[in-house]
C-alpha cells in the first residue's frame, strides 16, 4: 500500500525566470531538517553561480531563532559575491525579520510580480508564469504500519529519501479543578483555620509582653495564612503546580533553615 502524505511540515521548490532563481518554501523553517535542507540548497545554487535569488515566504507558518539564523547566514553568502535577493514574507516571518533587523540584507516585496521588478532592466510586465519543482521536503505519511515523517533531499544529484517513526503524542488533559462543593467546603475549612488563628493572635497579644516574640507569632500567622491560601487556590485549580512551587519556595525561603530543605530552582543550578 502506497503510503499517503498527510501533511508538509516543509517544502521547498524551485523556479526560474530568466537568471532569477525562485524559492518558494511552505510549511515551517525550524532547528533541524527543515533549516539544514534550506542552508544546503542555497550552498548549492551559489555553488552553482547563482546569484540572483527571490524568496517566496508567504506560506511559511513559523521561523524559530535556528530558521532566522540561516536566513542571515544565506543573504551574507549571496551579498558577498555581489548578489540580489527579494523576500515576499509573510507576517510570521515579517515579524521575525524585523525584531533581528536583517530587513537591511533584503529587498521586500508583496508578491512575486513586484519582486521582479526589483530586479535591475526588468518591470512588472516582463513576469512570466513561473514553473516549479521540488527540491526538499519534510512529509507526514500514514500507511498500515503507521505514521512516519519522510525527508526528501532532490537538492544534490544523487537525490536521497530517509524515513523516521513518529509517535502520536496524547492530547493535553485540561486542568482538573474541584466541584462547586468540594470548594465550598474547603473555603469553608480555611476560613475555620483563619478564625482560630485570629484568635490566637488575640489571645497572645493579651498575654506575651514580648515585643519581639509578639512579631515572630504574627509573622508566623502571615506566612500559614498565605500558604492556606495558595493551597485553596491550587486545589481550585485558579493557581498553577510551578505558580504555587515558586510561591511556597519564595515565602519559606524567607525563614532561617528552612531553605536548605526547599529544592532547588534551575535558574540556580545554571549559576553553578
Amino acid at each position: 500500500m502506497t503510503a499517503k502524505i498527510t501533511h508538509y511540515v516543509t517544502r521547498l521548490q524551485e523556479g526560474f525566470v530568466e537568471d532569477i532563481c525562485i524559492i518558494k518554501v511552505d510549511g515551517r523553517l525550524t532547528l533541524g531538517e527543515g533549516s539544514s535542507g534550506f542552508r544546503k540548497y542555497i550552498e548549492q545554487r551559489i555553488a552553482d553561480g547563482l546569484r540572483n535569488f527571490i524568496w517566496d515566504f508567504k506560506e511559511v507558518s513559523f521561523v524559530d531563532s535556528a530558521g532566522v539564523g540561516e536566513l542571515a547566514s544565506a543573504a551574507s553568502r549571496v551579498r558577498l559575491r555581489a548578489g540580489k535577493i527579494v523576500v515576499i514574507s509573510s507576517p510570521g516571518v515579517h515579524e521575525k525579520l524585523q525584531l533581528t533587523k536583517l530587513y537591511v540584507l533584503f529587498d521586500v516585496a508583496d508578491d512575486l510580480t513586484s519582486a521582479f521588478a526589483l530586479f535591475p532592466g526588468r518591470t512588472k510586465e516582463t513576469t512570466t508564469e513561473v514553473r516549479y519543482e521540488d527540491k526538499f521536503a519534510i512529509t507526514i505519511e500514514e500507511d498500515k504500519s503507521g505514521k512516519k515523517m519522510v525527508v526528501r533531499d532532490n537538492i544534490s544529484e544523487h537525490p536521497g529519501r530517509v524515513e523516521y517513526d513518529v509517535r502520536d503524542i496524547p492530547p493535553e488533559e485540561t486542568s482538573k479543578r474541584l466541584r462547586p462543593s468540594s470548594l465550598i467546603l474547603v473555603v469553608l475549612v480555611g476560613l475555620g483555620t483563619l478564625a482560630v488563628i485570629i484568635a490566637g493572635l488575640v489571645w497572645a497579644a493579651k498575654v506575651i509582653s514580648s515585643v519581639t516574640l509578639l512579631v515572630l507569632i504574627f509573622t508566623l500567622a502571615l506566612l500559614i495564612f498565605i500558604v492556606l491560601s495558595a493551597v485553596v487556590l491550587l486545589l481550585s485549580g485558579h493557581l498553577s503546580e510551578k505558580t504555587a512551587a515558586k510561591l511556597f519556595g519564595g515565602v519559606l525561603g524567607k525563614l532561617p533553615g528552612l531553605s536548605a530543605w526547599l529544592p532547588k530552582t534551575s535558574s540556580a543550578k545554571s549559576e553553578r
